[in-house]
């Protein structure tokens, strides 16, 4: 289950961050400003989301929240949204977008 925020990191990195970026590369002189303008925010927001997800993973290897270990010695994470609120990933999550 650990591996579920790398999933989601990958759809938005390379779905989302691309598809606007070539829209934002590609396509300036062929659309509009204003839509210019939302492929530039889409992608800028594709990589913070990106971002929030690499996070995710990191700070619960970190700082493990919402896990059991099981009797054969692995670990499996019991809640998801445990995971995403793991309170060390907001504080890495800063540290790392306000340096970028």
């Amino acid at each position: 289950m650990i591996g579920q925020p790398l999933a989601m990191e990958d759809v938005f990195s390379f779905f989302l961050e691309s598809a606007f970026l070539g829209l934002l590369l590609f396509g300036e002189k062929r659309i509009s400003r204003g839509l210019h303008l939302f492929a530039a925010f889409m992608v800028f927001l594709g990589s913070w989301i990106s971002g929030f997800f690499i996070i995710v993973t990191d700070a619960w290897m970190q700082h493990p929240v919402a896990y059991e270990r099981l009797s054969n010695g692995t670990y499996a994470v019991t809640s998801f949204w445990g995971l995403l609120m793991n309170p060390w990933t907001w504080l890495q999550y800063a540290h790392n977008m306000s340096g970028a």
